[in-house]
């Protein structure tokens, strides 16, 4: 069976939309009996060599590498534009924790996955050790992130009265 007809058919049976790439030709020859037709499409796809991208009720289906190398433009893009953004500055009042402390955390880059760098690679930080106030220079998507993490770290410490 060519396999744009058979992407035709289970676009027809799922009621989803179904954008192929010019790329994506050749023929299968399968035989599938009770198989949903989730994991046919996936079979499908692994033996050609194909993979999918899904966008509301849109497959998009397209060799492995090309996915992999518009992921890799989208990308680019996104960081481009995140370089053209202007920054801003805003401070913020910290009650409780110390403002040196979040700010360390908010520019650490260690290796494990719950030490990621919360600023972009044009932000910084002052910490203000007089008033306790932090002072963050970056673009306003990160300040949202950082103002969150800093609601998250900024808690009073539970206190036990002990009595006699």
């Amino acid at each position: 069976i060519e396999i744009r007809s058979l992407l035709q058919v289970i676009a027809d049976f799922t009621n989803f939309n179904i954008v192929t790439s010019d790329s994506v030709t050749g023929s299968v020859t399968l035989r599938l009996k009770d198989v949903p037709w989730d994991q046919a499409l996936d079979i499908i796809l692994q033996a050609k060599g194909l993979g999918m991208r899904k966008n509301g009720n849109v497959l998009v289906i397209a060799p492995k590498d090309e996915l992999a190398a518009k992921d890799k433009l989208d990308l680019e893009s996104r960081n481009a534009l995140q370089n053209l953004e202007a920054v801003r500055t805003q401070s913020f009042q910290i009650n409780y924790a110390k403002a040196a402390d979040i700010g360390i955390q908010l520019t650490a880059s260690g290796s494990g996955p719950a030490s990621a760098r919360i600023l972009s690679s044009r932000g910084s930080v002052i910490a203000e050790p007089r008033t306790n106030q932090l002072f963050v220079t970056d673009i306003p998507s990160k300040l949202e992130q950082v103002q969150q993490l800093i609601g998250k770290l900024d808690v009073a410490v539970r206190q036990v009265l002990i009595e006699a």
